[in-house]
């Protein structure tokens, strides 16, 4: 089907002013032109979706979502993962993959599920199984024994109902990542090391779980496939080997020093930093996953914890450090659907609005290594695009309310409308 969209404006996801009365151009799935309308003109026989008042920008992407977990508090990792059977894990998959579609997300990044139910859920989504957003999938992501995922113990006897790959040697690590691409993983995801949960302090961390020689054989492994790597940490000289290494981008922006920083800044790493993961917890004040005796302490390490964050973030703006919107959606009190309100954050916290939406599009494109096919609304891209009603680069919260999201489009297709 061909059409054509009309907006008061464009915002094409890669940092340029915004295009006042624009049009987009629609051949199936992709955008065969998107400019002033003067300049793109609508063919006179194609159908016209007009907007009146709204902004059309790329389709958002997060790129550290969990979406076999709800984020429900009271719904813990442990309890699902211990009680779930594969099936209902990929049936919650779907689910709470299309709540993150409904919010503007047409591209999501899965950073870990149980029997890679991940991958089940985006190959249903690629073959027109069912609805959900485009998924990058990492399968299970990879540590040493004991280390930061190595915690669920789960013994079915089946290999494949694990959270985790366990590696203890560089060959260990070539082996695990290759079997990861065996099974459909579109990554590598790693822990480099973990917080000490007797501490909750967020300068302390677990000795180095991941070797230098781990982290280069799996740099290595992974780029020789052409393909990303992505690393938990906590900072520290752990996220310095991983970064000399050569990974592509550390999760969770969590004590990072301005030395560290700048390392991070000179390598090109891409910084995802789930500012939402925290914030919610400070903002909600649960968590029933903590022992009760350790709640109290739990919460004040988390309010730590966001001040660092909030420090950490002015040091990545300072340095220079490239940022690529994710919020952990999945993980206790972040909630698959409110995703946008990690776009509020980034705001709040140093960036301006284009600079957040360019960090939920064109950056996080590249992030996911779909850089060349989605994130900004140019002639040849996929037709990931939103219709939002006002301006967000004047209120950037618009997009995390659902009655201002009046169209979403993925792959050229209504996912839905109220205009």
């Amino acid at each position: 089907m061909r059409f054509a969209i009309f907006v008061d404006r464009l915002i094409d996801g890669t940092g340029s002013a915004p295009t006042r009365g624009a049009a987009i151009l629609i051949d199936e799935d992709t955008i065969l032109d998107a400019g002033p309308v003067e300049r793109v003109g609508i063919p006179a026989d194609w159908p016209v979706v007009d907007a009146p008042g709204c902004t059309a920008l790329p389709g958002l992407i997060d790129c550290h979502v969990h979406i076999a977990n709800s984020g429900d508090p009271h719904q813990t990792w442990d309890t699902s993962y211990l009680r779930d059977d594969t099936g209902l894990l990929a049936l919650k998959g779907y689910v709470y993959a299309n709540h993150d579609l409904e919010a503007g997300f047409t591209t999501v990044r899965d950073m870990g599920a149980r029997s890679y139910v991940n991958i089940a859920v985006r190959d249903a989504v690629e073959c027109g199984l069912v609805t959900g957003p485009r998924i990058v999938a990492c399968g299970l992501p990879l540590c040493s024994t004991g280390g930061h995922f190595d915690r669920f113990g789960l013994t079915t006897g089946n290999t494949m109902s694990d959270y985790a790959a366990i590696v203890d040697s560089p060959d260990a690590a070539r082996a695990s990542v290759r079997e990861q691409f065996k099974r459909g993983a579109d990554f590598i995801k790693i822990a480099i090391d973990g917080r000490l949960p007797s501490s909750f302090h967020p300068r302390s961390t677990q000795l180095q779980e991941l070797s230098a020689a781990e982290l280069r054989a799996i740099c290595e492994t992974v780029h020789e496939a052409g393909r990303k790597v992505a690393a938990h940490t906590d900072g520290g000289p752990g996220m310095c080997d991983a970064i000399r290494a050569g990974i592509d981008s550390l999760e969770h922006l969590q004590g990072f020093t301005e030395e560290e920083m700048a390392l991070l800044a000179e390598h090109g790493v891409i910084l995802v930093p789930t500012l939402t993961a925290t914030k919610c917890t400070v903002d909600n004040g649960v968590m029933p996953q903590v022992p009760e005796r350790l709640r109290a302490i739990a919460l004040q390490w988390m309010v730590r914890n966001w001040k660092d964050k909030q420090a950490g973030m002015k040091r990545a703006l300072a340095a220079g450090v490239r940022i690529a919107l994710g919020t952990d959606a999945g993980y206790t009190n972040c909630l698959h659907g409110q995703n946008a309100y990690e776009l509020g954050l980034f705001v709040q916290e140093g960036m301006t609005p284009m600079q957040a939406i360019v960090a939920a599009t064109s950056t996080a494109a590249e992030c996911v290594r779909l850089g060349d096919s989605v994130g900004t609304l140019r002639k040849g891209y996929l037709a990931d695009i939103l219709l939002v009603e006002g301006d967000p680069l004047k209120d950037i919260a618009i997009l995390r309310r659902p009655v201002r999201l009046k169209a979403i489009y993925k792959d050229g297709r209504l996912v839905k409308s109220s205009l």
